[in-house]
């Protein structure tokens, strides 16, 4: 997903979910994960985070050598069998740290190649129903790319300007109008483009459960950040780190025996405690079963995350977040640490790290005094010399 904030969707069932009806009556049994947290608020960011399972944060020479999801999988093997790695997106390629990250899939597309022209600005394509297209082209390919698959969508209509359907739109009165004064209706606007995206991810889910026939099948949602309405005084994302741009949805569904019972109790237990986008790449590794592999010994040790499919680790959490990089200079400097319970965050007029609560949102407008906000200023020193106001981090 895109843009799309946990507080907006229903990662659990329910027994109504306007914002996402499709996905949640095809998906009853899906395990949520209610806590999920990105590590930026900016796509080229977080999909670092999520495709490399390491935080962002060290040279461009580091972050570009780092293996991607899609170099572990060509790497996978199952007697002569391995996994058909194909990476379809509804944005461009560019948002790699890697210029050749995508060379190590079997197919892929980004939004350029989807429409079949140059594209300079999202607000050219995102009108025209992009995830719509791209759900298309995936289900006119699926039945040429052997099995297994790995097989990764990366949709896009929920971002900014936000594709909606006027004739599937319950959340009115709406409007695309960004101002302080029109904030709830341009609020309502977002919620149906996710409603209009749910229709085309549950096209795409239905589509690739039935391709598989008998095989065990997994399907892994979440988005790369969230979005502000006004909360701590932005709009949409990338301006700070607060829990609205960063609490993302996630589940997990699977079928035909994908997950063992002792996999799948492991699982649930995952849904009340933190887990962030590192974990999913130790999860999908756990998935093919190499995750303990002797070869990926050294790779293990540079993967801060979890398992998802084992019991959780007991060692308090400690993430450096950030919106800046070494090859994303971020415009505004922002960033802090993502505990268990708490965030640090600062921008650079902030005199200091603010300490925030997690889950509280719009509510938490004051900063708290936690012993969790002492253990993460400190941890802060290890990632961050200076504070983003450019103090020294001490």
């Amino acid at each position: 997903g895109e843009s799309v904030r946990a507080t907006d969707y229903c990662s659990a069932h329910v027994d109504d979910c306007p914002v996402a009806p499709e996905v949640n009556a095809l998906l009853p049994d899906r395990v949520a994960l209610g806590t999920l947290r990105s590590l930026a608020s900016y796509t080229a960011i977080s999909v670092g985070a999520v495709f490399t399972g390491r935080t962002q944060l060290g040279t461009a020479q580091e972050l570009a050598a780092a293996p991607t999801l899609f170099d572990f999988a060509r790497q996978i093997r199952a007697g002569s069998a391995r996994p058909h790695v194909v990476y379809y997106s509804a944005q461009w390629s560019t948002i790699f740290e890697r210029a050749d990250a995508l060379e190590a899939t079997d197919r892929h597309l980004d939004v350029e190649d989807l429409f079949g022209r140059k594209i300079d600005d999202s607000s050219d394509i995102y009108t025209e129903g992009v995830d719509r297209h791209l759900v298309d082209r995936m289900m006119a390919d699926l039945p040429t790319f052997p099995a297994p698959q790995l097989l990764t969508l990366h949709l896009g209509g929920t971002h900014v300007p936000y594709y909606m359907d006027p004739a599937d739109a319950p959340f009115r009165p709406y409007s695309d109008v960004v101002s302080w004064s029109h904030l709830p209706e341009l609020h309502r606007t977002y919620q149906n483009a996710i409603r209009a995206q749910d229709r085309e991810v549950a096209r795409a889910i239905r589509a690739f459960i039935a391709a598989q026939g008998k095989r065990p099948w997994v399907v892994l949602f979440t988005s790369d950040h969230g979005e502000a309405f006004g909360e701590h005084r932005a709009i949409h994302h990338g301006q700070n780190l607060f829990d609205e741009q960063l609490h993302v949805p996630g589940f997990v569904a699977w079928g035909n025996g994908a997950l063992t019972e002792t996999q799948a109790r492991d699982l649930r237990a995952h849904a009340a405690t933190p887990t962030s986008h590192l974990d999913l790449l130790p999860t999908l590794l756990d998935l093919y079963g190499v995750y303990d592999s002797v070869v990926l010994e050294g790779y293990r040790a540079e993967l801060p995350g979890s398992s998802l499919l084992r019991p959780a680790p007991t060692t308090p959490r400690a993430l450096p977040i950030s919106n800046c990089s070494a090859g994303y200079r971020c415009p505004l400097n922002t960033w802090g640490m993502l505990g268990d319970a708490h965030a640090l965050v600062a921008q650079a007029w902030d005199g200091e790290y603010a300490c925030m609560p997690l889950l509280a949102h719009e509510n938490a407008s004051a900063p708290v005094v936690d012993a969790e906000c002492t253990r993460l200023r400190e941890a802060s020193k290890r990632y961050f010399e200076r504070q983003p106001n450019g103090a020294p981090n001490r």
